[in-house]
């Protein structure tokens, strides 16, 4: 017998679709001779068609897979979708911004004028200083979501980069007026960018239904990043003091060698450093390295997972004290070996690297993949960041801490 076909979840599949504009449906999007939208046609059933009479005024479809907006485009809802103030509501959108410019909102869905703000108002830009932000006006939004992830702070997602939003909330004031798409309904705070797709309920929708429809967008959960051991590391354009600073590390990593993280490097011999052998090193000055290490060296090209609880002393000659160690699960911290060297200890304020040492500069460079790496400052109990590469695209990772200590990649790759 043949295995079952199993049929992508569509929004349809759920109860309470209000409008579900598909950038991707040929059959709901009419063009004019330049390949510019004048219908995108709603395939819910409720007939919320978004339309333009003007020429000069249609985004673009050349693409066939998304609307582009070219921050003078928008598509006019002749409708208040159905909604009341008190209703409840959930919106997803996949999107992509290509600019942000102050004292401009970047609309994605507005239905009000100026500071009239009326039906469901969603923004991707923070006006007065031209941050990315995804956000909604006029609503207590119970949930924000950027691919996946509770974020509502300001810059959680970047330009030219395809990301997912979702806002569960409570409609708070409505007129019966019409929604734009692309814009404010005054003609301001006009969107610059792609629009795939934009689903809208009349309800919040539980964690199983938005898990099921997420997966509409491909952004592959098995995703990672790949390092080729020949230059290839992420700055994570952050740092700290780490003279008798506690951390805490968190990674899921397959190596054959290199580096995972480090804080200083060789000019001059500073800082500390966790190799992919899973030894955690203090760099002494003179050349010698204090080092704590594993039973068992994690280079052996197979998944494994760490946790590690450590203080960088600023004591010469020791290692880092090592406060616990949990590797694939299992507490190993007993079975650790400390190896004190001769020398003194230069304190680094240098930026934390993932792949390198010296911020990118110096090897050994990580040889592997990685799924996730997190830093915890645990001595000012904050989040350093938190870096999911399963969700990662381009040249950048979004820390997903909420802090925004965002990573720059070079050379390695999501695969």
């Amino acid at each position: 017998m043949g295995g079952a076909i199993i049929t992508p979840i569509t929004p349809s599949r759920f109860e309470g679709l209000r409008l579900w504009l598909d950038g991707s449906d040929a059959s709901t999007i009419t063009v004019d001779g330049s390949t510019n939208i004048s219908n995108w046609a709603d395939k819910s059933g409720n007939g919320y068609d978004a339309a333009q009479t003007l020429s000069s005024a249609r985004p673009n479809w050349s693409s066939s897979e998304y609307a582009e907006f070219d921050g003078n485009d928008w598509l006019d809802i002749a409708s208040d979708l159905g909604f009341s103030s008190g209703d409840l509501y959930t919106l997803i959108g996949k999107f992509q911004v290509q600019g942000a410019s102050t004292n401009n909102s970047g609309m994605l869905i507005s239905g009000g004028t100026g500071s009239d703000t009326d039906g469901i108002t969603v923004a991707t830009v923070t006006y007065a200083s031209s941050a990315l932000h995804f956000r909604a006006a006029n609503v207590d939004s119970s949930t924000v979501l950027v691919d996946g992830f509770e974020n509502n702070l300001e810059g959680n997602f970047f330009l030219d980069t395809w990301h997912y939003g979702v806002i569960k909330g409570e409609i708070t004031n409505t007129d019966g007026g019409p929604h734009d798409i692309g814009r404010n309904s005054n003609a301001t705070n006009e969107f610059e960018g792609k629009l795939a797709e934009l689903i809208i309920y009349d309800r919040h929708l539980n964690d199983f239904e938005l898990v099921q429809l997420l997966k509409r967008y491909q952004l592959q959960e098995s995703q990672i990043l790949r390092f080729d051991g020949a230059g290839d590391y992420v700055n994570c354009n952050v740092t700290k003091s780490s003279s008798n600073r506690r951390f805490i590390l968190k990674a899921r990593l397959k190596p054959t060698a290199g580096t995972l993280i480090s804080q200083g490097g060789y000019s001059p011999s500073r800082g500390w450093m966790i190799n992919t052998s899973g030894v955690l090193q203090k760099k002494l000055n003179g050349g010698g390295v204090a080092s704590v290490a594993p039973p068992s060296l994690l280079t052996d090209d197979v998944w494994h997972t760490i946790e590690y609880d450590f203080t960088v002393t600023n004591t010469a000659d020791d290692p880092v004290t090592l406060h616990s160690a949990i590797i694939d699960g299992v507490d190993e911290t007993a079975n650790f070996t400390a190896t004190p060297n001769t020398g003194s200890w230069i304190n680094s304020t240098d930026n934390f690297c993932i792949g390198a040492r010296d911020e990118g500069a110096a090897a050994p460079y990580f040889n592997g993949d990685l799924d996730y790496c997190k830093l915890y400052d645990n001595t000012d109990g904050v989040w350093l960041f938190d870096y999911q590469f399963g969700q990662g695209q381009g040249v950048k990772v979004v820390d997903r801490s909420g802090v925004g200590n965002h990573g720059t990649i070079t050379g390695a790759t999501f695969v």
